[in-house]
């Protein structure tokens, strides 16, 4: 494969928009998980492909455990998560964080990553197989604090 590795990203769920949450009417967290499975299994003996990014930027009510069985963001995350990995152990997920914060002050798409703090969440028997990522692009590409974790843009940009 030249070196080269691949992370799947779930942008939005059809052509038609992105979506602030997971599913839509027409598309269900059921299909969802079940679409994020047939790709586990498709790709589960191809080394090339590392990881699997759920959604794209959750934002508008998406929270981050909050409770909210229609918008909880952890969740329904990790009942994604655990339903790959059933499938494939070995692929790494990615959680993005939500645009609101815990105090409810918005932040950007996918961005807020504060309540993740005390809880990011576990996959299925507590195995390391998680990575939150936050997105940092157009008008983010500026020094910014990174919500509360107490980094900055010139911390982790080296």
């Amino acid at each position: 494969a030249h070196g080269l590795t691949v992370i799947l990203d779930r942008h939005r769920p059809d052509s038609a928009a992105q979506s602030e949450l997971w599913y839509t009417a027409d598309y269900s967290e059921e299909r969802w998980i079940s679409d994020w499975q047939m790709l586990a299994a498709r790709y589960a003996s191809d080394p090339t492909v590392i990881a699997m990014d759920l959604h794209n930027e959750p934002h508008g009510d998406a929270c981050w455990g909050c409770g909210d069985a229609d918008l909880d963001w952890q969740a329904a995350a990790t009942r994604a998560g655990n339903a790959i990995l059933a499938v494939n152990p070995n692929v790494l997920i990615i959680v993005e964080g939500v645009e609101r914060g815990e105090d409810g002050q918005s932040t950007w798409w996918g961005g807020g990553l504060v309540g993740c703090r005390g809880d990011p969440g576990r996959a299925r028997r507590g195995e390391p197989r998680g990575l939150l990522a936050t997105r940092l692009s157009g008008e983010c590409l500026r020094p910014v604090v990174v919500l509360g974790l107490g980094l900055s843009l010139e911390s982790v940009s080296g």
